[in-house]
């Protein structure tokens, strides 16, 4: 018998908790995890926004995002890893690549 609590279904909770109690990794989070890794060992090829004006700001230690126009480039490997790199606390970006990997 299955058990819906919303739109997940208790035996997908219970996979996922088995998940997490062997440290495995779902799809979504294997994905996430290779664009933040990606983006972190790509970091000299990255123009940051401190490096565009000489202003002190609060996003100054962020990756400058390039505009573009199509939603097919928006989503994009590249750009994906920068979103979610900009996300990423100060503290963790900074991590050498070994911490950083076993950070997250």
């Amino acid at each position: 018998m299955e058990v819906r609590c919303g739109h997940v279904s208790l035996q997908n909770i219970l996979l996922y908790v088995h998940f997490i109690k062997l440290g495995i990794m779902t799809v979504i989070n294997l994905y996430i995890y290779k664009l933040l890794v990606n983006r972190r060992g790509n970091l000299t090829e990255c123009n940051f926004r401190s490096d565009i004006h000489a202003y002190n700001t609060r996003n100054s230690g962020q990756i400058d995002t390039p505009f573009m126009r199509l939603s097919k480039t928006q989503n994009n490997f590249v750009a994906m890893g920068t979103k979610l790199f900009n996300k990423l606390p100060q503290r963790l970006r900074v991590l050498p690549m070994k911490v950083f990997k076993n950070k997250l």
